[in-house]
Protein backbone atom coordinates (compact mmCIF):
# COMPACT_ATOMS: atom_id res chain seq x y z
CA UNK A 1 0.00 0.00 0.00
CA UNK A 2 2.77 2.42 1.00
CA UNK A 3 4.82 1.62 -2.14
CA UNK A 4 1.75 2.22 -4.33
CA UNK A 5 1.22 5.65 -2.72
CA UNK A 6 4.87 6.53 -3.31
CA UNK A 7 4.56 5.61 -7.01
CA UNK A 8 1.42 7.73 -7.43
CA UNK A 9 3.05 10.75 -5.74
CA UNK A 10 6.14 10.35 -7.92
CA UNK A 11 4.02 10.31 -11.11
CA UNK A 12 2.17 13.47 -10.02
CA UNK A 13 5.47 15.27 -9.36
CA UNK A 14 6.77 14.28 -12.81
CA UNK A 15 3.60 15.53 -14.51
CA UNK A 16 3.78 18.86 -12.67
CA UNK A 17 7.42 19.22 -13.65
CA UNK A 18 6.58 18.68 -17.32
CA UNK A 19 3.79 21.27 -17.19
CA UNK A 20 6.00 23.87 -15.51
CA UNK A 21 8.85 23.19 -17.93
CA UNK A 22 6.56 23.58 -20.94
CA UNK A 23 5.22 26.84 -19.55
CA UNK A 24 8.73 28.23 -19.14
CA UNK A 25 9.73 27.06 -22.62
CA UNK A 26 6.81 28.87 -24.23
CA UNK A 27 7.19 31.94 -22.07
CA UNK A 28 9.12 35.00 -23.15
CA UNK A 29 10.25 38.23 -21.55
CA UNK A 30 8.82 41.68 -22.03
CA UNK A 31 10.57 44.99 -21.71
CA UNK A 32 12.57 47.43 -23.77
CA UNK A 33 15.84 46.31 -22.23
CA UNK A 34 15.29 42.59 -22.57
CA UNK A 35 14.53 42.47 -18.85
CA UNK A 36 13.24 39.73 -16.64
CA UNK A 37 9.46 40.20 -16.56
CA UNK A 38 7.74 37.33 -18.34
CA UNK A 39 5.07 37.30 -21.02
CA UNK A 40 3.01 34.19 -21.57
CA UNK A 41 2.82 33.03 -25.17
CA UNK A 42 -0.38 31.23 -24.62
CA UNK A 43 -3.14 32.76 -26.73
CA UNK A 44 -3.87 33.22 -30.39
CA UNK A 45 -5.69 36.48 -29.69
CA UNK A 46 -4.53 39.27 -27.45
CA UNK A 47 -4.07 43.00 -27.23
CA UNK A 48 -0.83 43.23 -29.24
CA UNK A 49 0.78 41.10 -31.96
CA UNK A 50 0.05 41.17 -35.69
CA UNK A 51 -3.18 41.77 -37.61
CA UNK A 52 -3.77 41.40 -41.33
CA UNK A 53 -6.28 42.78 -43.83
CA UNK A 54 -6.81 41.47 -47.35
CA UNK A 55 -9.37 44.12 -48.36
CA UNK A 56 -7.33 47.33 -48.17
CA UNK A 57 -7.92 47.88 -44.49
CA UNK A 58 -11.69 47.46 -44.26
CA UNK A 59 -11.59 44.36 -42.06
CA UNK A 60 -8.85 42.89 -39.88
CA UNK A 61 -8.08 39.51 -38.33
CA UNK A 62 -5.25 38.53 -35.94
CA UNK A 63 -2.32 36.56 -37.32
CA UNK A 64 -0.76 35.40 -34.09
CA UNK A 65 -0.89 31.61 -34.00
CA UNK A 66 2.18 29.65 -32.94
CA UNK A 67 0.30 26.34 -32.62
CA UNK A 68 -3.22 25.07 -32.13
CA UNK A 69 -3.37 26.50 -28.60
CA UNK A 70 -0.74 29.21 -28.36
CA UNK A 71 0.04 32.48 -30.08
CA UNK A 72 1.85 35.80 -29.98
CA UNK A 73 -1.16 37.99 -29.25
CA UNK A 74 0.38 39.28 -26.03
CA UNK A 75 3.69 40.32 -27.60
CA UNK A 76 4.55 43.87 -28.69
CA UNK A 77 5.87 44.27 -32.24
CA UNK A 78 8.80 46.51 -33.15
CA UNK A 79 9.50 45.48 -36.74
CA UNK A 80 8.19 43.28 -39.55
CA UNK A 81 10.19 42.62 -42.72
CA UNK A 82 9.41 40.46 -45.73
CA UNK A 83 12.30 38.26 -46.82
CA UNK A 84 13.19 38.82 -50.50
CA UNK A 85 13.97 35.98 -52.85
CA UNK A 86 17.42 35.56 -54.32
CA UNK A 87 16.24 36.71 -57.77
CA UNK A 88 15.34 40.11 -56.33
CA UNK A 89 11.59 39.54 -56.05
CA UNK A 90 9.92 39.62 -52.67
CA UNK A 91 8.89 36.35 -51.11
CA UNK A 92 5.20 35.63 -50.64
CA UNK A 93 5.79 33.14 -47.88
CA UNK A 94 8.12 34.49 -45.23
CA UNK A 95 8.27 37.43 -42.84
CA UNK A 96 10.67 38.18 -40.00
CA UNK A 97 9.23 39.83 -36.90
CA UNK A 98 11.12 41.57 -34.11
CA UNK A 99 9.41 41.67 -30.72
CA UNK A 100 9.57 43.50 -27.41
CA UNK A 101 11.40 41.18 -25.06
CA UNK A 102 10.54 37.94 -26.85
CA UNK A 103 13.15 37.61 -29.55
CA UNK A 104 12.82 36.91 -33.27
CA UNK A 105 10.00 35.10 -35.07
CA UNK A 106 9.56 33.91 -38.64
CA UNK A 107 6.32 33.30 -40.49
CA UNK A 108 6.01 30.88 -43.36
CA UNK A 109 2.80 32.49 -44.55
CA UNK A 110 2.48 35.60 -46.67
CA UNK A 111 -1.15 35.36 -47.73
CA UNK A 112 -4.23 36.55 -45.89
CA UNK A 113 -6.17 33.36 -46.60
CA UNK A 114 -3.76 30.91 -45.02
CA UNK A 115 -2.99 30.45 -41.35
CA UNK A 116 -0.06 32.62 -40.32
CA UNK A 117 2.02 30.26 -38.26
CA UNK A 118 4.90 31.93 -36.46
CA UNK A 119 8.01 30.07 -35.35
CA UNK A 120 10.44 31.43 -32.78
CA UNK A 121 13.99 31.64 -34.12
CA UNK A 122 16.12 29.74 -31.60
CA UNK A 123 19.87 30.29 -31.48
CA UNK A 124 21.46 27.15 -29.99
CA UNK A 125 24.59 29.13 -29.12
CA UNK A 126 22.59 31.74 -27.20
CA UNK A 127 24.10 34.72 -29.01
CA UNK A 128 20.56 35.80 -29.86
CA UNK A 129 18.74 35.62 -26.53
CA UNK A 130 15.18 34.33 -26.35
CA UNK A 131 14.24 37.47 -24.40
CA UNK A 132 15.93 39.96 -26.71
CA UNK A 133 14.12 43.12 -27.73
CA UNK A 134 14.59 43.50 -31.48
CA UNK A 135 14.03 47.08 -32.57
CA UNK A 136 14.80 46.74 -36.26
CA UNK A 137 15.63 44.11 -38.88
CA UNK A 138 17.73 44.84 -41.97
CA UNK A 139 18.16 42.39 -44.84
CA UNK A 140 20.97 42.44 -47.39
CA UNK A 141 19.09 43.11 -50.67
CA UNK A 142 21.60 40.98 -52.59
CA UNK A 143 21.71 38.11 -50.10
CA UNK A 144 18.44 37.53 -48.20
CA UNK A 145 20.09 35.02 -45.87
CA UNK A 146 22.26 37.83 -44.53
CA UNK A 147 20.26 39.63 -41.84
CA UNK A 148 21.19 42.30 -39.28
CA UNK A 149 19.33 42.87 -36.01
CA UNK A 150 19.35 45.96 -33.77
CA UNK A 151 18.74 44.42 -30.35
CA UNK A 152 18.91 44.99 -26.62
CA UNK A 153 19.72 42.01 -24.41
CA UNK A 154 21.57 41.57 -21.12
CA UNK A 155 21.09 45.36 -20.70
CA UNK A 156 23.38 46.14 -23.65
CA UNK A 157 22.56 47.40 -27.11
CA UNK A 158 23.96 45.15 -29.83
CA UNK A 159 23.96 44.47 -33.52
CA UNK A 160 23.74 40.80 -34.43
CA UNK A 161 24.27 39.29 -37.87
CA UNK A 162 23.40 35.99 -39.51
CA UNK A 163 24.76 34.88 -42.87
CA UNK A 164 22.81 31.62 -43.01
CA UNK A 165 19.22 32.68 -42.60
CA UNK A 166 19.12 32.50 -38.80
CA UNK A 167 20.85 29.17 -38.19
CA UNK A 168 23.75 30.93 -36.46
CA UNK A 169 24.38 34.47 -35.21
CA UNK A 170 27.40 36.60 -34.43
CA UNK A 171 27.73 39.81 -32.43
CA UNK A 172 29.23 42.57 -34.57
CA UNK A 173 28.64 45.59 -32.33
CA UNK A 174 28.04 46.14 -28.62
CA UNK A 175 27.30 49.43 -26.90
CA UNK A 176 30.20 50.63 -24.72
CA UNK A 177 28.11 50.80 -21.55
CA UNK A 178 25.10 49.11 -20.00
CA UNK A 179 21.66 50.62 -20.50
CA UNK A 180 22.72 51.98 -23.92
CA UNK A 181 20.74 50.83 -26.92
CA UNK A 182 21.00 50.33 -30.66
CA UNK A 183 17.59 51.22 -32.03
CA UNK A 184 18.08 51.21 -35.79
CA UNK A 185 20.12 49.33 -38.40
CA UNK A 186 20.06 49.60 -42.19
CA UNK A 187 21.90 48.14 -45.17
CA UNK A 188 22.74 50.27 -48.19
CA UNK A 189 20.65 49.08 -51.15
CA UNK A 190 23.35 49.81 -53.74
CA UNK A 191 26.42 48.97 -51.65
CA UNK A 192 25.39 46.13 -49.31
CA UNK A 193 28.79 46.05 -47.63
CA UNK A 194 27.78 49.41 -46.10
CA UNK A 195 25.82 49.07 -42.85
CA UNK A 196 24.46 51.97 -40.75
CA UNK A 197 23.33 52.03 -37.11
CA UNK A 198 21.92 54.63 -34.72
CA UNK A 199 22.37 54.47 -30.96
CA UNK A 200 20.72 55.77 -27.82
CA UNK A 201 23.84 57.86 -27.21
CA UNK A 202 23.15 59.79 -30.43
CA UNK A 203 25.82 58.01 -32.43
CA UNK A 204 25.41 57.50 -36.18
CA UNK A 205 27.92 54.78 -37.04
CA UNK A 206 28.85 53.16 -40.33
CA UNK A 207 30.67 50.03 -41.43
CA UNK A 208 32.10 49.46 -44.90
CA UNK A 209 32.78 45.76 -44.34
CA UNK A 210 29.43 44.32 -43.24
CA UNK A 211 30.00 45.09 -39.58
CA UNK A 212 33.54 43.81 -39.11
CA UNK A 213 34.60 47.31 -38.00
CA UNK A 214 32.85 50.64 -37.35
CA UNK A 215 33.46 54.37 -37.58
CA UNK A 216 31.49 57.35 -36.29
CA UNK A 217 29.94 59.65 -38.88
CA UNK A 218 28.08 61.96 -36.48
CA UNK A 219 27.16 62.49 -32.85
CA UNK A 220 23.72 63.92 -32.15
CA UNK A 221 22.44 65.35 -28.89
CA UNK A 222 19.52 62.90 -28.57
CA UNK A 223 18.95 59.17 -29.05
CA UNK A 224 18.49 58.12 -32.66
CA UNK A 225 15.15 56.38 -33.02
CA UNK A 226 15.06 55.34 -36.66
CA UNK A 227 17.05 55.71 -39.88
CA UNK A 228 15.14 55.78 -43.17
CA UNK A 229 16.89 55.25 -46.53
CA UNK A 230 14.96 55.90 -49.72
CA UNK A 231 14.70 52.58 -51.61
CA UNK A 232 15.17 54.25 -55.00
CA UNK A 233 18.00 56.60 -54.07
CA UNK A 234 20.30 55.65 -51.22
CA UNK A 235 21.77 59.16 -51.06
CA UNK A 236 18.56 60.33 -49.36
CA UNK A 237 18.58 59.50 -45.64
CA UNK A 238 16.41 60.73 -42.78
CA UNK A 239 16.78 60.38 -39.01
CA UNK A 240 14.12 60.51 -36.30
CA UNK A 241 14.96 60.95 -32.63
CA UNK A 242 13.77 60.23 -29.09
CA UNK A 243 13.71 62.35 -25.95
CA UNK A 244 13.82 66.12 -26.12
CA UNK A 245 14.34 66.01 -29.90
CA UNK A 246 11.45 63.65 -30.67
CA UNK A 247 9.95 66.35 -32.91
CA UNK A 248 13.18 66.69 -34.89
CA UNK A 249 14.06 65.27 -38.29
CA UNK A 250 17.44 65.39 -40.02
CA UNK A 251 18.16 64.85 -43.72
CA UNK A 252 21.28 63.81 -45.63
CA UNK A 253 21.83 64.01 -49.39
CA UNK A 254 25.14 62.12 -49.35
CA UNK A 255 24.58 58.85 -47.51
CA UNK A 256 24.98 60.30 -44.05
CA UNK A 257 28.14 62.38 -44.40
CA UNK A 258 26.45 65.76 -43.89
CA UNK A 259 23.16 66.26 -42.04
CA UNK A 260 20.69 69.14 -42.06
CA UNK A 261 17.80 69.68 -39.67
CA UNK A 262 14.43 70.10 -41.38
CA UNK A 263 11.85 72.49 -40.00
CA UNK A 264 8.30 71.20 -40.01
CA UNK A 265 6.11 74.17 -39.15
CA UNK A 266 2.53 73.29 -38.19
CA UNK A 267 -0.39 75.69 -38.70
CA UNK A 268 -0.96 78.37 -36.12
CA UNK A 269 -2.35 76.98 -32.89
CA UNK A 270 -0.75 73.54 -33.32
CA UNK A 271 2.47 72.19 -31.89
CA UNK A 272 4.48 69.17 -33.01
CA UNK A 273 5.84 67.39 -29.95
CA UNK A 274 6.83 64.15 -31.69
CA UNK A 275 7.41 62.56 -35.11
CA UNK A 276 6.50 58.88 -35.02
CA UNK A 277 6.73 57.56 -38.58
CA UNK A 278 7.93 58.43 -42.07
CA UNK A 279 6.77 57.08 -45.42
CA UNK A 280 8.36 57.58 -48.83
CA UNK A 281 6.77 58.11 -52.19
CA UNK A 282 7.65 54.86 -54.00
CA UNK A 283 9.49 56.52 -56.91
CA UNK A 284 10.11 60.20 -56.09
CA UNK A 285 12.74 60.69 -53.34
CA UNK A 286 11.68 64.33 -52.93
CA UNK A 287 8.22 63.34 -51.68
CA UNK A 288 7.73 62.01 -48.18
CA UNK A 289 5.07 61.90 -45.48
CA UNK A 290 5.40 62.35 -41.73
CA UNK A 291 3.14 60.97 -39.02
CA UNK A 292 3.31 63.37 -36.07
CA UNK A 293 1.64 64.40 -32.84
CA UNK A 294 -0.19 67.11 -34.81
CA UNK A 295 -1.26 65.04 -37.83
CA UNK A 296 0.19 64.15 -41.26
CA UNK A 297 2.54 66.43 -43.19
CA UNK A 298 3.81 66.07 -46.77
CA UNK A 299 6.76 67.56 -48.59
CA UNK A 300 7.34 67.59 -52.36
CA UNK A 301 10.81 69.17 -52.16
CA UNK A 302 12.70 66.82 -49.82
CA UNK A 303 11.72 68.76 -46.72
CA UNK A 304 12.25 72.38 -47.75
CA UNK A 305 8.52 73.08 -47.34
CA UNK A 306 5.64 71.12 -45.83
CA UNK A 307 1.87 70.99 -46.16
CA UNK A 308 -0.60 69.56 -43.67
CA UNK A 309 -3.22 67.04 -44.70
CA UNK A 310 -6.77 68.01 -43.68
CA UNK A 311 -7.37 64.98 -41.47
CA UNK A 312 -10.70 64.04 -39.93
CA UNK A 313 -9.02 62.60 -36.83
CA UNK A 314 -10.18 64.13 -33.53
CA UNK A 315 -7.26 65.82 -31.72
CA UNK A 316 -7.68 63.54 -28.70
CA UNK A 317 -6.90 60.49 -30.89
CA UNK A 318 -3.55 61.82 -32.08
CA UNK A 319 -0.66 61.10 -32.54
CA UNK A 320 -0.27 59.41 -35.90
CA UNK A 321 1.62 56.23 -35.01
CA UNK A 322 1.99 54.69 -38.48
CA UNK A 323 1.68 55.83 -42.08
CA UNK A 324 2.02 54.00 -45.41
CA UNK A 325 1.70 54.91 -49.09
CA UNK A 326 0.37 52.32 -51.55
CA UNK A 327 3.27 51.37 -53.87
CA UNK A 328 0.80 50.58 -56.67
CA UNK A 329 -1.28 53.77 -56.32
CA UNK A 330 0.38 56.70 -54.58
CA UNK A 331 -2.96 58.49 -54.12
CA UNK A 332 -3.84 55.81 -51.56
CA UNK A 333 -2.52 56.72 -48.13
CA UNK A 334 -3.06 54.80 -44.89
CA UNK A 335 -2.76 56.42 -41.47
CA UNK A 336 -3.09 54.77 -38.05
CA UNK A 337 -4.15 56.71 -34.96
CA UNK A 338 -5.25 55.09 -31.70
CA UNK A 339 -7.23 51.98 -32.76
CA UNK A 340 -8.45 53.30 -36.09
CA UNK A 341 -7.17 53.23 -39.65
CA UNK A 342 -7.78 56.25 -41.88
CA UNK A 343 -7.58 55.63 -45.61
CA UNK A 344 -7.47 58.18 -48.41
CA UNK A 345 -7.81 57.28 -52.10
CA UNK A 346 -7.35 60.84 -53.37
CA UNK A 347 -4.00 61.87 -51.95
CA UNK A 348 -5.34 63.05 -48.60
CA UNK A 349 -8.27 65.20 -49.72
CA UNK A 350 -10.88 62.88 -48.16
CA UNK A 351 -10.69 59.98 -45.74
CA UNK A 352 -12.44 56.71 -44.86
CA UNK A 353 -12.40 55.30 -41.32
CA UNK A 354 -11.93 51.63 -40.42
CA UNK A 355 -11.69 50.13 -36.94
CA UNK A 356 -8.69 47.93 -36.08
CA UNK A 357 -9.70 45.36 -33.43
CA UNK A 358 -7.06 46.14 -30.83
CA UNK A 359 -6.97 48.36 -27.72
CA UNK A 360 -3.38 49.40 -28.38
CA UNK A 361 -1.70 51.57 -31.03
CA UNK A 362 -0.68 50.24 -34.43
CA UNK A 363 3.02 51.00 -34.61
CA UNK A 364 3.64 50.00 -38.22
CA UNK A 365 1.85 49.23 -41.47
CA UNK A 366 3.34 46.98 -44.14
CA UNK A 367 1.98 46.06 -47.56
CA UNK A 368 1.78 42.39 -48.54
CA UNK A 369 3.75 41.01 -51.43
CA UNK A 370 0.85 39.63 -53.49
CA UNK A 371 -1.30 42.74 -53.56
CA UNK A 372 -1.25 46.23 -52.09
CA UNK A 373 -4.77 45.50 -50.81
CA UNK A 374 -3.08 43.26 -48.26
CA UNK A 375 -1.95 45.14 -45.16
CA UNK A 376 -0.05 43.93 -42.11
CA UNK A 377 -0.30 45.87 -38.84
CA UNK A 378 2.15 45.55 -35.94
CA UNK A 379 0.70 46.44 -32.52
CA UNK A 380 2.56 47.44 -29.39
CA UNK A 381 1.55 49.15 -26.16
Amino acid sequence: MKSTLIIVVTIIIIILGVIVGATLLLGGREGGDGGSSTVRIGRSGGDQGVLISDDAGETWVPRARLSEKSGIGGIGIYDMVFVPQTDGEQSTSQMLMGSAGNGLFVSTTGTATATADWIRVVDPEGILAANATIYEIAIDPHDPRSVYLAVTQQNFGMVLRTHDGGETFSEIYRSPKAQSGVYTVAVDYDFPHMVYIGTSDGGFLTSNNRGESWSVRNWFASPIRRLYIHPQDGNFMYLLFLGRDSARIERSYDRGVIWQELKVTPPKGKNITGIFDLAFHPTDPNVLFLGTSAGVFKTADAGATWEEFPLIIPPNLLPITAIAVDPADTLKIYVAAATQLYKSIDGGATWQVHVIPTPNPVRMLKFGTLSSDMLWAGVRK
